[in-house]
């Protein structure tokens, strides 16, 4: 009697360490979606950890004097099979998951790949993908030109169209008011015409380039010949909405080019880019250039230098067009953005290693 009692204990003490390491050791890939599959069990028919837990601590005890039956995943299973002869034997009560995998056939895990390493190996992926530099350079040329407008715009305006003596603290309002009504309404239209047009990164790329170098052409009238303060205001305005209309494809280029896993580093990489080389360092430039011009002339004079500077800033407009415009060369037009499937893998077998 006092055998069996010692077997059923055995029996049910190897079967809890067996379901508390295995359940332990496995949740975090539970918890990833991902499930560990038994020799030729499929994965649908696999318990969840809490069932398994259960099934693994069951025990078919009958109540008469007849021998246990352990649970399949534990038969011709003990603790004494997972120490050695030279290991105390106070080790039988924490068998590790290398032994318990050793017995119970389960695949063992690779070792998981460092984070600097799975990083670096992402960003190589994105500086290779030519339609990606295209799309940060383009949209850095032109978040320059935004925040110097953001910046120096209601000065070089209150100087050209104002004398010192006047009232023209509403010009920051006015500029304020018409750059919000530009960006809501630009950015709606972009998006609009991008759904009409067709979502593809090669329209989009065609979108925004256009837009831009309309805007551009646009904003070199504003800064060049507009004579009072209302009709500059009028044009600058009419210039800041076409700008704005290559907003919503913008980010739809971002998103569709790469492939889906590499979409939140693209997004975040090209935030990073178009602020550290873009609006960070355009202002203090600007502002040290039209010191240069405006140096020994008279206050008159150096006002209207502000037209000079400006317009040679609108000229990068130009630039972020014609990057845009190249990188619909190397877009195909069959790679959709609707489609979860598409993006940077589509664009690469569309024409090569050219996308991605």
């Amino acid at each position: 009697e006092g055998d069996k009692e010692r077997e059923i204990g055995s029996s049910k003490a190897a079967t809890a360490a067996v379901a508390n390491v295995l359940i332990d050791d496995e949740r975090s890939k539970y918890e990833d979606g991902q499930r560990f599959v038994e020799a030729g069990q499929p994965t649908d028919e696999i318990p969840e950890p809490e069932t398994e837990r259960s099934a693994l601590l069951s025990t078919n005890v009958p109540q008469n004097d007849s021998p246990p039956v352990p649970s399949p995943i534990v038969q011709s299973f003990s603790l004494k099979d997972l120490v050695s002869p030279s290991q105390p034997s106070s080790m039988a009560s924490t068998p590790t998951s290398h032994h318990l995998r050793q017995h119970l056939h389960l695949p063992t895990s690779s070792p998981k790949e460092p984070v600097a390493v799975e990083l670096m190996r992402d960003v190589s992926t994105l500086l290779r993908n030519q339609l990606w530099i295209h799309l940060c350079i383009a949209y850095t040329l032109y978040v320059a030109v935004l925040g110097i407008y953001a910046y120096w715009g209601p000065k070089a305006g209150q100087q050209l169209f104002f004398k010192p003596d006047d009232d023209s603290q509403w010009v920051d309002l006015a500029f304020g008011g018409v750059t919000v009504a530009a960006g809501v309404l630009g950015s709606v239209i972009g998006g609009s015409l991008l759904d009409l047009t067709g979502s593809t990164l090669r329209r989009a790329c065609l979108l925004c380039g256009t837009s831009v170098l309309l805007g551009a052409g646009v904003l070199e009238l504003a800064f060049a010949f507009s004579k009072s303060f209302p009709v500059f205001l009028m044009v600058f305005g009419v210039g800041e909405l076409l700008i704005f209309i290559m907003q919503a494809p913008v980010a739809a280029i971002g998103l569709w080019c790469v492939p889906a896993a590499l979409r939140p580093l693209s997004v975040s990489l090209m935030t990073v880019s178009i602020h550290l080389l873009g609006d960070v360092p355009s202002s203090p430039l600007l502002g040290y250039a039209q010191a240069w011009l405006s140096r020994g002339k008279t206050v008159e004079a150096a006002a209207q230098m502000w037209r000079v500077s400006l317009s040679v800033t609108t000229g990068l407009l130009f630039l972020s067009g014609a990057v845009f415009l190249k990188a619909v060369a190397i877009c195909p037009d069959e790679a959709r953005g609707r489609d979860e499937e598409m993006g940077g893998a589509e664009v690469k077998r569309g024409r090569g290693e050219e996308c991605g």
